[in-house]
């Protein structure tokens, strides 16, 4: 009977640490979306203030428009980058080209959803495996000693 509690007690934990990888790394397709519509806000505005200053008559060769500028810009790119990519790699192609500030707030609004994308059930899939390894990984210890006393 105690084989038989343990056994379902591990295929339980099994589920659950299944579910809660599966449930995590779904995330992260998603994640990104919100992330890339935060990123095209602030490259739209940020075009906008460089046109506000060029309509005010700022002078090309002024440091504050040429900041602007340079900022709008790696704004644009970083998108078309990331937007550009396919689902699958968008992950991480995110990762090389994150603006970090623009991470912090997405990560402050950030509204978990159910990806039913090809690339949501991927990553869903990749953290349920890795739930389960982890779930064992972290067994382990108590595995190898109720082995130890059995014998």
């Amino acid at each position: 009977m105690t084989g038989r509690l343990a056994a379902w007690l591990k295929s339980l934990v099994d589920g659950i640490g299944a579910a809660a990888g599966a449930a995590t790394a779904s995330q992260l397709p998603e994640f990104v979306q919100q992330y890339l519509q935060r990123l095209g806000g602030h490259r739209d505005e940020a075009y906008r203030f460089v046109q506000m200053l060029k309509a005010q008559g700022t002078d090309a060769s002024n440091a504050v428009l040429a900041l602007a500028q340079e900022r709008a810009d790696s704004l644009a790119r970083a998108f078309d980058t990331i937007a550009q990519s396919g689902d699958l790699l968008r992950p991480a192609t995110f990762l090389r080209h994150v603006d970090i500030d623009v991470a912090r707030a997405t990560l402050d609004l950030f509204r978990p959803a159910v990806p039913l994308t090809p690339a949501g059930i991927l990553y869903g899939g990749l953290g349920l495996i890795a739930g389960i390894v982890l779930v064992n990984l972290l067994l382990a210890p108590f595995t190898l000693l109720g082995r130890k006393a059995r014998a």
